[in-house]
């Protein structure tokens, strides 16, 4: 699985910029952070070495993160799309693509440009009903960024493109959920089946709410909704985490490159580095990485619930080492998170 060569996901940070300034957000914005056209250049060399030399790749992905991506689509996503895109068709090779944004710039040029060109998705979030949203994600203090991100994801639906609403839950957060889903009663049937809520906790939030999440989810459900939680998605050996995957790359605005998503873009966390031929010459980091396997550690091998926590990720093994256990090695963490995987599939 780890190695499979027909498939290729390339995750592209255009700028470590945001318009935003949500108080959780564990980045490091740098406002004048853009890709350079050098880097534009070399990332669509990449693209084509790996087109040129991989014999088995049958589809390509590419995720725009940041950083807020739509803050550079014109200067860098658009050109990297519509020539990966032209690229990809002229050797018989799928490529989708999606983004991680929070909306506010979406606009129906952006999305025309989208439609034509392979975007499948738009990940975008709203932080609880529309006075808790104002108050986290704005750019001008008392501006309506809810209504304004709302009516771009009824755009993006309409366009026929998928949109997963992920709403971010705290201690803090007034979910709201009826208030919530009345902002999209209008949507015809169609659009309904395009759109998912995903339910994520706050991590940084050491107030738990866990059981919150529960209710949330069942609620929109309940009124006709698509929803998931971390628990609705089987684990195992399919499912592995993406950066423990060999055809797995993400590239920073300035040519850095990581495999771990969920960490600041800083030089210590780097594995490696674009180069002018379109080739990524890699570091020690990335070899220790690659070499590092949950499944060669004796604690994971007699594991009664293996390979249903996935062993984790090779990240948690490079910042704790071989001996750690996600579950603090306490058997009753361990059936609890069993019993909560049950439980989302049986309602």
């Amino acid at each position: 699985t780890n190695n499979n060569d027909s498939y290729f996901h390339l995750v592209i940070n255009p700028t470590l910029n945001c318009n935003f300034n949500c108080w959780y957000c564990y980045e490091n914005h740098i406002k004048s952070s853009r890709m350079s056209d050098m880097t534009i250049t070399n990332i669509l060399l990449f693209i084509e070495r790996i087109i040129e030399e991989k014999s088995s790749l049958r589809r390509i992905h590419i995720d725009w993160f940041g950083g807020e991506p739509l803050l550079q689509f014109n200067k860098v996503v658009q050109p990297i799309l519509s020539k990966a895109n032209e690229h990809a068709e002229q050797k018989g090779i799928e490529l989708s693509s999606s983004f991680t944004t929070n909306g506010y710039l979406l606009s129906d040029k952006i999305l025309d440009f989208c439609s034509k060109n392979n975007v499948k998705s738009f990940q975008i979030t709203l932080d609880g009903h529309k006075e808790r949203h104002n108050q986290v994600r704005y750019i001008r203090a008392g501006e309506d960024s809810y209504d304004i991100i709302v009516r771009h994801i009824k755009s993006t639906l309409q366009k026929g493109i998928n949109v997963t609403v992920r709403l971010n839950i705290s201690s803090e957060t007034n979910a709201d959920i009826d208030s919530i889903l009345k902002s999209f009663e209008d949507l015809d049937k169609a659009a309904r089946k395009r759109m998912s809520f995903s339910i994520n906790e706050v991590w940084q939030d050491r107030d738990k709410v866990n059981d919150e999440i529960y209710t949330i989810l069942y609620e929109i459900r309940k009124q006709g909704f698509n929803a998931f939680i971390y628990e609705s998605f089987s684990n195992g050996i399919r499912r592995t985490c993406y950066a423990d995957k060999t055809n797995e790359v993400v590239i920073n605005y300035d040519g850095k490159v990581y495999k771990c998503t969920a960490r600041n873009f800083t030089q210590e966390n780097s594995e490696g580095e674009l180069m002018n031929d379109g080739t990524v010459k890699w570091n020690h980091k990335h070899f220790d990485r690659m070499n590092k396997s949950a499944f060669d550690l004796p604690q994971c091998s007699i594991c009664s619930i293996l390979p249903v926590c996935n062993a984790r990720c090779s990240q948690q093994l490079i910042e704790n080492g071989t001996d750690f256990c996600i579950y603090d090695f306490d058997n009753s963490k361990k059936m609890e998170f069993i019993r909560k995987r049950v439980q989302e599939k049986l309602f």
